[in-house]
Order: C-alpha cells, then structure tokens, then sequence
C-alpha cells in the first residue's frame, strides 16, 4: 500500500509539470518530481526483487527472458529519466538567460516529464503482470 501510494504521488506530480510558471519554481519542481519518481521505480523495482527471491525460494523461479524484461523497462525509464534531468537543466538555463527559445526548453521538458512517467507506468504495469503485489 506504501509503495502505492508513492507511486501515484509521484505521477500526480508529474501531472503538475505543465503548470510551471517560472525558472526557479521550474526547476525546483521538475527535480522535486523526478526524485519522487526515483523513489517509486525503486519502491517497484524493491518489490521485484522480493518477488524473485521468494519464487526462487519455492522453488518456482522466474524465467530468465521475464527477468530481462523488466530490467530493459527499468532501464527504458532510466534513460528517460536522464533525458528529463538534463531538459530541465537547459529549462532552466535559458530561462534564467531569458533566452527566447526557453518556451521550446519548456516544451521540451514537458515531454521528457509525460515520458518519464510513460515509462515508470509501463514498468509498474509489467511488474505488475506478474502478479506483484505493489
């Protein structure tokens, strides 16, 4: 239930990235976001883990294809993750130089940010498929 919880904070804040209104609150808020999202893929990838071993230890181990799965999602989502951390590094930037491309930075972050959360949700969902509990 904990894990649940922080999952579906970290995607409603995520739904609160189209609402920044300025560089500092931009990017306060994009790695408030980000850090909370870090915490529920954890929390997902946690409760994998536990998953495993206890299939391991019933002697019913997971399947090496199903393993790799979700590490290529995790990795799918760390990648993004990347990409969202460095959009709002140059979100910031230009706008702190109020360059005029930083509408464009904007958007850009915004999309790093619904794909981020794209992922975490493919990733939670797969975990999920295999009938853990989060």
């Amino acid at each position: 239930m904990k894990r649940l919880l922080v999952f579906l904070t970290a995607a409603s804040l995520l739904l609160a990235v189209p609402t920044f209104t300025g560089c500092a609150s931009a990017n306060k808020t994009a790695y408030k976001a980000t850090s909370t999202v870090v915490i529920s893929a954890d929390a997902a990838m946690s409760a994998w883990g536990d998953y495993v071993a206890h299939q391991r230890a019933t002697g019913k181990p997971v399947a090496v294809s199903v393993e790799i799965q979700v590490r290529d999602a995790y990795l799918k989502y760390q990648s993004i993750s990347i990409v969202a951390a460095d959009a709002g590094a140059s979100y910031s930037r230009a706008s702190a130089a109020k360059d005029p491309n930083a509408g464009a930075a904007l958007q850009g972050l915004n999309t790093a940010m619904s794909m981020a959360s794209a992922c975490l949700a493919d990733l939670v969902n797969l975990i999920q498929q295999f009938g853990v509990k989060l």
